[in-house]
């Protein structure tokens, strides 16, 4: 496959690197559908980092890309091939986490208009107050004049 690209030098190295991640995330994905107890979450830059997206409880999506062309048919095949075996992992489900999801945002939210709530209904008791004072003081002072 290499020699079709006529990548040479850097482009030939990254192309390795790029295989070579690939085989690890299949490695990988192999693991988890045969349920086994080790999965080989080390062997690369990309499965590592991709540890938490596949063995825990998270939505995963998996693009692929093919081609119609007659001469990419073996290219198409293994991506194909790749897709199916991904197809087949069992993730649990996806859950909500309380330290950054929208319903933690939606609580913060229904605290702070608590506070503000609380905050109005204090002023509005000290409005009246301040109210009621002020009628008992301009009652005073009819009476003096």
């Amino acid at each position: 496959r290499l020699s079709r690209t006529g990548a040479t030098g850097d482009r030939l190295t990254e192309a390795k690197n790029i295989n070579k991640s690939l085989s690890a995330l299949g490695n990988c994905i192999s693991s988890l559908v045969a349920k086994s107890k080790h999965v080989p979450f080390r062997d690369s830059k990309l499965t590592h980092l991709l540890q938490d997206s596949l063995a825990g409880d998270a939505k995963v999506l998996m693009f692929v890309c093919s081609s119609p062309c007659d001469s990419d048919a073996q290219e198409t095949s293994c991506s194909l091939q790749f897709a199916t075996r991904a197809r087949g992992v069992e993730l649990g489900g996806a859950k909500r986490r309380g330290d950054g999801g929208s319903a933690a945002a939606v609580k913060e939210m229904q605290l702070v208009v608590q506070e503000a709530k609380e905050s109005a209904r204090k002023v509005e008791e000290d409005k009246q107050r301040l109210e009621e004072q002020l009628a008992i003081l301009k009652e005073q002072l009819q009476n003096k004049e």
